[in-house]
């Protein structure tokens, strides 16, 4: 079979093949993005209403430090700290973090409250210095506010030492703490977990499930929900929507910090079979 080529269509084919390994490999970010974004709306779309601070915590973030031939983008939560209100006094506890960075030189007092943790508001005897660690916060039933306050107020002896030992200043001979005003980030995958499994008597409400179940079912037909965009993308030279695939990311993650989020999602696996 002969094909004639006009001058005009051979020069506008060489043009498309020159770019073709750029419009490649934006249609294959764009169909991972527009997966992983898919996935996030179902998620948003389970989610309770009620819970405001977790929908808000809930990125796309693409992975950073891949081969040059391979793209990620996951899920995860990042939420904001924020100062903790006196009325929220009574259904919270809080962890203090050392940052993963400080393990090994972590200031002693920053130890301490780790060590001894979780705390009440009116238990924790200073602030850890912001530059050392995280201060993290869990909502939690009353009578384990109650447990919690109990178990540190046992441990002032214990604590004084530990306190007198490492040089720390500011904290009476009474030990008295006092509720304060104490900035702290959300726990967003305690809370994400309760929910999702029903934890501590509260009614499981899946919503990671869900979504990652639909991720499966829909498979790689149905995740392109513009199938002639992509096809356009790779046959046609005057189509130049590609340039702008994908849309930026709120952030990026690390190899190291994706691989955190697998067991989780096994996790979720083995509920959606039951």
């Amino acid at each position: 079979m002969k094909i004639e080529v006009g001058t005009a269509n051979f020069q506008e084919a060489l043009a498309l093949v020159k770019e073709w390994r750029k419009r490649a490999v934006a249609v294959r970010k764009q169909f991972l993005y527009r997966a992983t974004n898919k996935a996030y709306n179902d998620l948003l779309n389970a989610l309770p209403a009620s819970r405001r601070e977790l929908r808000r915590s809930l990125r796309v973030q693409g992975i950073r430090g891949l081969p040059d031939n391979v793209d990620g983008y996951v899920i995860c939560a990042t939420p904001r700290g924020r100062t903790i209100a006196k009325a929220e006094e009574e259904n919270t506890v809080i962890y203090v973090a050392v940052k993963a960075h400080l393990m090994e030189a972590a200031p002693e007092e920053t130890i301490i409250l780790q060590e001894f943790g979780p705390w009440t508001l009116d238990t924790i005897p200073y602030a850890p210095d912001e530059r050392t660690a995280n201060v993290i916060s869990r909502r939690v039933s009353p009578r384990e506010v109650i447990r919690v306050r109990k178990l540190r107020r046992g441990d002032r002896p214990e604590l004084r030492k530990r306190m007198r030992k490492a040089g720390v200043r500011g904290v009476g001979a009474g030990f008295t703490a006092k509720p304060r005003e104490v900035a702290a980030i959300p726990d967003a995958a305690f809370e994400s977990l309760r929910l999702e499994f029903g934890l501590g008597g509260e009614p499981a409400k899946p919503h990671w499930g869900k979504a990652i179940l639909k991720l499966a079912l829909r498979g790689g037909t149905g995740m392109i929900a513009r199938k002639r965009e992509f096809t356009r993308a790779m046959t046609d030279l005057n189509y130049q929507a590609w340039k702008m695939w994908p849309k930026p990311v709120s952030g990026y993650t690390t190899i190291a910090q994706a691989k955190q989020y697998v067991p989780f999602q096994k996790r979720l696996g083995f509920r959606i079979k039951k």
